[in-house]
């Protein structure tokens, strides 16, 4: 199963998983199927299982993935902070938790996300305000202005975001 998903046969993972008995490592297996086939509401449901079974940041990680998918940012909001309390040089987490703040609009805690993942990361730091903002590939600590105060501190207020509704 395990051979088939990172081969990216997801559908084929899954039903070779869901025919084993139910652990935490095959349950964590099923549900980031889930989360690649876009089946949201079921990888929901298995990752909650999986939280309350194994309080793990992969568990909590995928989990707030997961509401993410289903668009509900408050709950994904708190799914990536776990993740990150548990391990907090979990670059993926940063990021994604600095994606939720800027769907949420809530600035100050994109800034401090963007800041965070700036130290552990500068290219997954890029590839945030790439993806939240109307920036040019590859921006890094010390390049460019996005505050728009002429000295490149890393605060953002001058770009528009993109339309990420789709």
């Amino acid at each position: 199963g395990k051979v088939l998903y990172e081969r990216k046969l997801y559908k084929e993972s899954l039903d070779f998983f869901i025919t084993l008995e139910s652990s935490n490592a095959i349950n964590l297996y099923v549900g980031m199927n889930y989360l690649e086939l876009k089946n949201y509401k079921a990888a929901r449901e298995m990752l909650l299982e999986l939280v309350r079974n194994d309080a793990s940041t992969e568990a909590y990680y995928n989990l707030g993935l997961a509401y993410k998918g289903l668009k509900d940012f408050e709950a994904a909001e708190k799914s990536f902070e776990y993740a990150i309390q548990m391990d907090s040089n979990n670059t993926d987490a940063h990021y994604e938790l600095g994606y939720i703040y800027f769907k949420l609009k809530d600035k100050e805690s994109f800034d401090k996300q963007y800041a965070k993942l700036l130290d552990l990361d500068e290219e997954k730091a890029a590839e945030l305000l790439e993806n939240s903002y109307k920036l040019p590939p590859k921006l890094t600590k010390g390049e460019g202005d996005v505050s728009g105060t002429g000295n490149g501190a890393g605060t953002i207020t001058t770009f528009e975001p993109r339309d990420l509704s789709n």
